[in-house]
């Protein structure tokens, strides 16, 4: 019986042994995820539109953005990117589905219209502080950049469909808006 309880630890241990020889350990940093993508050293927007947009391999990088800063994850190490006097807010229209978020992940939140295109005011009481026609990407969110620290309404038309949200600006309000159903 001892001889087959340590043969059974003896192969469990070699099993381990192979395993780890054949895995390695990924030693990419956020550093060379940077440099990969071709925005090393670019402004915290470009990077954030680049994560926002690109189809990643989340088992390769986690890239979110809070109110404060852009933080990119490797299996090696993080890095914090701050967003300095700005704010970073994405938001996702739904008709029918749509998943609690409040601190947006670029690499994994997933949105039901996307590559649509919305009419997107916002506007507060000094009156209109953003103003354009965008088109969500393949994830379907999208992102504008907006002064810190303000209280406004966001309004999205989409066709015969729309919806107003109020929104906050401050270093702990959400950067994800998910809870803004068209209708």
């Amino acid at each position: 019986m001892k001889q087959i309880i340590a043969g059974l630890i003896a192969a469990g241990i070699l099993s381990i042994v192979v395993l780890l020889l054949f895995m390695g350990e990924d030693d990419t940093t956020p550093e060379d995820i940077l440099e990969e993508h071709d925005i090393e050293g670019e402004a915290v927007e470009t990077q954030v539109e680049h994560f926002e947009k690109t189809p990643l391999d989340f088992d390769e990088v986690v890239a979110s953005v809070d109110g404060e800063r852009l933080r990119i994850e490797t299996a090696a190490n993080f890095m914090k990117i701050p967003l300095e006097d700005k704010f970073y807010l994405s938001f996702a229209p739904y008709i029918d589905d749509t998943h609690p978020c409040s601190i947006h992940n670029l690499t994994t939140c997933r949105a039901e219209l996307d590559e649509e295109t919305f009419d997107v005011r916002i506007t507060n009481e000094n009156g209109v502080i953003f103003e354009d026609t965008l088109t969500t990407h393949e994830n379907g969110f999208k992102g504008v950049w907006l002064e810190r620290d303000i209280e406004a309404t966001l309004h999205i038309i989409h066709g015969d469909l729309e919806v107003s949200r109020e929104i906050e600006t401050y270093q702990d309000s959400p950067t994800c808006i998910t809870d803004i159903q068209l209708t």
